[in-house]
């Protein structure tokens, strides 16, 4: 089935907790070699940088970012950057840890991510990019496509839950549920696991027969995964989640688009 020749629904939502959009917050003090490190903030798809300093408001302005002197809103999760470094690189699992901790902020229902310490591992105090310089770049890129559809959906409470089966999860694994306005249905799945390098393959029983969507991460779009699906097998890489839409295997199919409600 092509999904091109599909209907596409568009959805209208509010903004939640005031923000518009998924906000990616770098935080740091930015003093020296300001205008160049917000030239490298804006390339990392950071929404808003959070320094109050004259340098930076005027590097903002320049480069065209958006600052704030803090951003005050428990919806916006804090993320630390790993910090260990060796011979200019990343040991141990630091990419993996940093990952979860994004894509564990979608789980929970956040509405954004704000970078505890730009330094060192973005961006150096010469602004120079960092060791997970190109690393951050792509996740902020891909959670802010999926943020496209989070940010239109509402956290299920577990004792709510309707497309799995079964309430107990493989090992390593997470799992939350989310709805739009619309009751279309929601599955965000995650590895948690950060030590190994390996992806992992899940079963899942489904509750009944389900056409199942993948939200691709590299442009926020829905495409059919799978057909009258009962049992699904997902692949994840660690630290990594995919957000997945279940619709009842009897009903015509279609894709969903979300538009702000101005």
């Amino acid at each position: 089935m092509e999904d091109n020749h599909m209907e596409t629904k568009l959805i209208f939502r509010q903004p939640r907790e005031g923000i518009d959009r998924f906000m990616i917050s770098a935080v740091g003090n930015f003093n020296k070699n300001t205008r160049r490190a917000m030239e490298l903030c804006k390339e990392m798809n950071f929404s808003v940088v959070e320094c109050p300093s004259d340098e930076c408001k005027l590097a903002c302005r320049e480069v065209g970012m958006d600052r704030t002197d803090k951003i005050a809103n428990r919806a916006v999760a804090t993320v630390k950057v790993p910090t260990d470094i060796k011979d200019g690189e990343y040991i141990g699992t630091s990419a993996e840890y940093f990952r979860f901790q994004v894509y564990d902020a979608l789980m929970k229902g956040k509405s954004g991510v704000r970078l505890q310490r730009i330094c060192p591992g973005a961006l150096s105090k010469q602004a120079m990019p960092g060791p997970l310089f190109h690393y951050i770049k792509e996740i902020n890129f891909r959670i802010q496509e999926l943020g496209r559809t989070m940010m239109a959906l509402k956290k299920v409470q577990p004792a709510k839950a309707q497309v799995l089966a079964k309430t107990e999860l493989p090992k390593d694994c997470a799992v939350s549920e989310f709805k739009d306005s619309e009751g279309n249905r929601y599955l965000l799945i995650q590895n948690t696991d950060c030590e190994s390098r390996k992806p992992k393959q899940y079963v899942f029983e489904l509750a009944k027969k389900y056409r199942v969507y993948r939200v691709n991460p590299h442009d926020g779009r829905q495409q059919i995964m799978k057909e009258d699906l009962e049992t699904m097998k997902l692949i994840v890489m660690p630290g990594d989640a995919d957000l997945l839409r279940f619709q009842p295997a009897e009903e015509e199919p279609y894709l969903i688009e979300y538009a702000l409600k101005k």
